[in-house]
């Protein structure tokens, strides 16, 4: 009797390590099929430039108004964001969870998070990709039409400007709720952006990182090497699990991100070296908040290509360091991963279901007004339309599936030294079959 205990344990040992074995070898050939890959390293190679965007990036100098800088929705504190679902921008107070409205303007957006969003690879930026960059013709498309083209009449602009995300740092300057503010209405584009160069030029503590022939072109360049050296991830545990220390990731987390790959079908959408297609998919997101026209609806990449297939299709968000950036969507209408998911199980009907109330109670004082939800059965049917047919069938996912993908999604994604910022309950509970 005793052999045949002998003979048991040994089995179970063997089916064990068998079944681990079993496990990252399934995950290894995702991660080749995905072509899931840690970023390579942006180096600092010009610490000059670097500090010169940091200063830019925390000074109110390059709001008109004075009273807001890029810090303001775009602190480290809150995953690069704000903590609230829509920015509130020029005339607001506080920062973070404790901004409040006051007499300002709220945007018809979340503030996106700012993790590896320098990278080269993308080609359009904001939510809806209304700046855009044609490595081919290389040519820009913009809100300001002229910065776009082959010879763009700003072209003394647009010819120093030397990434996509030193592009986009120029819009958020010229927008009337998030930096400019309501007094300067007559201000056009480059009038604003020549008044917040004037400002840096004769501020002493710029005096050593201005030149001759300087312009906004610099300031957008130097805020632009910034984010790209200060914001890159690529040393989550996902990473160290691809680099071969295959125990960095728990039992729950492999679980998790056999889920991700397969019966929660993200990496159809989350792949390769960013976790994300960089392209613009329709989740069927509930709309919350100002929205984009006078019915408070938002319809995305539409209203910038004007092409109907791009009806309600946002940009994918890449994942690393995702844990930190709640809210979620393009326009907060989730705060936490668990609904997230919840939501993609069955997207169509999580739509019809959406209560704000949560949100309310949650950002209630934030805002002057009720957060507005569209319960127009209208815009909410295209909403459901327009949804990606990798979604159209629900995931039908059980809820050890989910709190398996949720701890994949924190825990594994999540650089280490942000885990005591997160609630990894579901990565400590008890494995369960």
């Amino acid at each position: 009797m005793r052999y045949l205990f002998v003979l048991i344990f040994i089995c179970n040992l063997a089916y064990g390590e068998n079944n681990k074995n079993s496990i990252d070898s399934v995950l290894s050939n995702y991660i080749r099929d995905f072509q899931i890959s840690s970023p390579v390293s942006v180096l600092n190679n010009d610490p000059k430039k670097y500090k010169f965007g940091k200063l830019l990036f925390e000074d109110k100098v390059l709001s008109l108004a004075n009273n807001v800088s890029c810090k303001t929705c775009h602190n480290d504190k809150f995953g690069t964001g704000d903590a609230i679902p829509f920015s509130i921008g020029a005339g607001g107070s506080g920062n973070g969870i404790n901004r409040r409205q006051n007499l300002a303007g709220i945007t018809s957006r979340n503030a996106p998070h700012l993790f590896n969003k320098a990278h080269s690879s993308f080609r359009g930026l904001f939510w809806d990709g209304r700046v855009s960059y044609n490595k081919r013709l290389n040519t820009y498309n913009t809100p300001e039409a002229k910065l776009n083209g082959e010879n763009p009449e700003y072209s003394f602009i647009s010819n120093k400007i030397d990434s996509l995300i030193a592009m986009q740092a120029l819009f958020p300057l010229v927008n009337e709720i998030e930096m400019k503010g309501v007094l300067f209405p007559k201000f056009t584009n480059l009038m604003v952006w020549k008044e917040l160069t004037r400002r840096v030029v004769e501020n002493p503590k710029y005096l050593d990182y201005v030149f001759e022939g300087f312009n906004i072109a610099d300031i957008a360049n130097a805020l632009a090497y910034f984010q790209k050296v200060e914001f890159q991830v690529n040393d989550t545990p996902l990473d160290h699990y691809i680099s071969g220390k295959i125990d960095v990731l728990s039992k729950n987390e492999k679980k998790g991100a056999i889920i991700f790959f397969e019966k929660g079908r993200c990496a159809r959408c989350h792949f390769g070296p960013l976790l994300s297609n960089r392209s613009f998919q329709s989740v069927s997101v509930p709309q919350i908040g100002p929205g984009q026209t006078k019915d408070k609806n938002d319809e995305g990449r539409f209203l910038v290509t004007k092409n109907v297939n791009d009806k309600y299709k946002f940009l994918t968000q890449p994942l690393r360091n995702i844990s930190l950036t709640a809210p979620f969507f393009h326009n907060g209408a989730f705060n936490g991963l668990a609904e997230v998911v919840d939501h993609y199980n069955n997207p169509s009907q999580s739509i019809h279901n959406y209560d704000v109330g949560n949100l309310q109670n949650l950002f209630g004082t934030n805002y002057n007004e009720y957060i507005f939800v569209d319960r127009n059965q209208y815009n909410n049917f295209y909403r459901v339309q327009s949804l990606n047919n990798i979604l159209k069938t629900p995931l039908r996912l059980s809820n050890i599936e989910k709190r398996n993908l949720v701890c994949f999604l924190k825990k594994s994604l999540t650089q280490e030294k942000f885990h005591n910022k997160i609630n990894l309950d579901e990565c400590e509970a008890k494995d369960l079959e």
